[in-house]
């Protein structure tokens, strides 16, 4: 999406204490009416989904964009991009029946979809109706390279739920919401800091005196996720000064991570492009026999997947895999 679009979250974010709509310039006013209407069409579609995951009773928590925009942000500052929702990798198979009948295709980028599943935790999906609205359905929460420490099991368990028209909605706890946007924003380094900063900003602002530290500390120290979260706090703190705990900075401070924690952190760090994370990815997900197990398809994913991606052609697929880990 435009950068432009984001104007609206800046300004909120720079003048939440006292925040107007009449404060906005013409060009700023038009952004918000757009966003809106963007947000309704997304919120529509994403309610008809919802309405048959309750139809079917499949457990489900709603993130990020959607979570933001019905609790923390006035209407229009925010806009929604796509639809993020977890779910029990055991409801994967009604969950794309689901979505199947309601004219979503998976979509599949340079690895095979038993490979996304893997570790990727994430599927993406997309209708054919414009504008194009993508579904992500995340199988773990936690982007790269700590992919898979917060997952459904625990997350199921640390739930609220907001009202959104005639519907109860599935959604994070504050504390987990934050972590959450922490592990995103540090998954996307290279793009859009400030809005991911934005949200990480007005999350700690809204909860204020009713954010339970204690919690995000015990969950961010045991589920290993320090220096992630340190690095997209202090790189929201950089763009719009808020105030921590003092116990969260002495831990942050005083953090010595392993020299494979390092590696990962510091090969993230240095990303330049999307897909420099399918090699971290297999690298840092948990469970070697699984790995071992999975070569034999990155190594030859099958006629129909290279149909339908690269042409028919092998080498090119080849050449994708091994670009992949030249940088390693």
């Amino acid at each position: 999406m435009n950068e432009s679009i984001k104007k609206p979250l800046y300004f909120y974010t720079k003048n939440s204490k006292d925040f107007n709509f009449q404060k906005l310039n013409e060009e700023n006013l038009d952004l918000a009416r757009q966003i809106c209407v963007r947000n309704m069409l997304i919120q529509r579609k994403l309610e008809l989904i919802i309405a048959k995951f309750n139809e079917k009773k499949i457990n489900y928590i709603i993130l990020k964009g959607f979570h933001l925009i019905n609790t923390i942000y006035p209407s229009g500052v925010r806009s929604m991009e796509d639809i993020d929702i977890l779910i029990n990798p055991k409801d994967y198979l009604k969950v794309d029946e689901i979505l199947n009948t309601l004219n979503y295709e998976k979509c599949v980028f340079i690895l095979s979809l038993k490979i996304h599943q893997n570790f990727s935790k994430k599927i993406t999906y997309q209708d054919n109706l414009s504008p194009a609205i993508p579904v992500d359905i995340h199988l773990s929460l936690g982007p790269y390279p700590y992919l898979g420490k917060l997952n459904y099991s625990f997350l199921f368990e640390k739930i609220e739920s907001i009202k959104v028209n005639a519907l109860e909605i599935n959604v994070l706890l504050p504390e987990l919401l934050l972590i959450h946007l922490c592990l995103h924003s540090f998954s996307h380094i290279h793009e859009n800091s400030n809005s991911h900063s934005c949200d990480i900003i007005s999350v700690v602002r809204y909860y204020n005196y009713k954010f339970d530290w204690s919690f995000f500390i015990k969950t961010v120290k045991n589920f290993g996720l320090i220096m992630p979260v340190k690095h997209s706090i202090y790189r929201a703190i950089s763009y719009e000064n808020f105030e921590i705990p003092v116990n969260l900075k002495k831990i942050f401070e005083n953090y010595q991570p392993s020299f494979f924690e390092k590696f990962i952190f510091n090969y993230s760090l240095n990303n330049i492009n999307d897909t420099d994370k399918y090699p971290i990815q297999y690298i840092s997900t948990p469970g070697i026999l699984k790995k071992i197990k999975l070569i034999p398809q990155i190594i030859y994913p099958g006629k129909v997947f290279l149909k339908s991606y690269f042409n028919k052609s092998y080498i090119k697929y080849i050449k994708n895999i091994l670009t992949l880990f030249k940088n390693l």
